[in-house]
């Protein structure tokens, strides 16, 4: 997807079994989270989210920090902040929000949705940090741009439907706790094997990249979501069987994001239109 808030490009996969990879992708739900890094006395996990009062979460390593900053609790993906947060804003801004961002699938109002409980798909989670990068401002999606026959006529073109979503002032501060997940945090291997000279120069892709990592109860789900100036990519790792997963979003994700990212701004991946709007749009950026 395009990071510019000119609208995003995708693809998407006919009914040829070939297709299925990419139907299954886009289409798909998929866990985002997951409630295993929670506890209650004397209940399950089903009865745990009809009891928000003795909901428990706890972080990934089952030890507790105490007192930490926002970015530091999304760098290093730590629970019980998140769950306070959610709790403290309430659940229904955080729902209220995602669906701002393009999340169109069901979301239970229970706090473990901070944690990701939840099924949606890699295309909803690209709209929302495609809409991030873009500084709030969401674009409806769309498969073709343009359609002209062969005497270059133009038979069809797109007309982007762009709406604020939220304040690029809290975008500008999101993107710098997602900068620091993949400098300091959890998603470090999303910029590893980039060039080295050139990911020090301020604009380079892996100078700017930021993003958040997920891995959902048992294993069974491992995400990467980010973007750079001018591109944001999503990767879920899963299987058919939904069985467990050799590793995590930092460990099987992230890596297949910055392979990726790579050869994509390798290829000359640019502003293929755009350019001037997209240099106004990324001064929130600024770290």
């Amino acid at each position: 997807m395009s990071s510019s808030c000119h609208g995003e490009n995708s693809e998407s996969g006919g009914l040829d079994i070939s297709c299925r990879p990419l139907l299954s992708l886009t289409l798909a739900r998929c866990m985002m989270g997951g409630a295993a890094s929670s506890s209650k006395k004397g209940g399950s996990t089903e009865k745990q989210e009809e009891d928000e009062d003795d909901y428990r979460p706890m972080n990934y390593n089952r030890k507790y920090r105490g007192t930490v900053t926002l970015r530091d609790a999304l760098a290093d993906s730590l629970n019980i902040p998140t769950v306070k947060l959610a709790d403290a804003v309430g659940i229904d801004k955080v729902t209220d929000m995602a669906r701002r961002l393009g999340v169109r699938s069901p979301l239970p109002q229970t706090l473990s949705l901070s944690l990701g409980a939840c099924e949606v798909t890699p295309f909803e989670i690209g709209c929302m940090y495609n809409t991030i990068a873009a500084g709030g401002v969401y674009s409806r999606p769309h498969l073709v741009t343009k359609v002209q026959d062969r005497g270059g006529e133009t038979l069809y073109k797109f007309k982007p439907v762009r709406k604020p979503a939220c304040k690029a002032r809290a975008c500008g501060d999101l993107h710098r706790m997602l900068r620091a997940a993949v400098t300091k945090g959890t998603g470090r291997a999303a910029i590893q094997g980039w060039p080295a000279a050139a990911a020090a120069i301020q604009g380079w892709p892996a100078a700017a990249a930021a993003g958040k990592t997920g891995t959902s109860d048992d294993y069974r789900d491992a995400w990467f979501a980010g973007y750079t100036p001018s591109m944001s990519c999503v990767v879920w790792c899963g299987r058919d069987d939904n069985s467990s997963l050799p590793g995590t979003g930092a460990t099987l994700a992230a890596p297949i994001w910055a392979r990726f990212m790579r050869a994509a701004h390798g290829q000359g991946i640019s502003a293929e239109k755009g350019h001037s709007r997209r240099q106004k749009v990324a001064k929130w950026r600024q770290a």
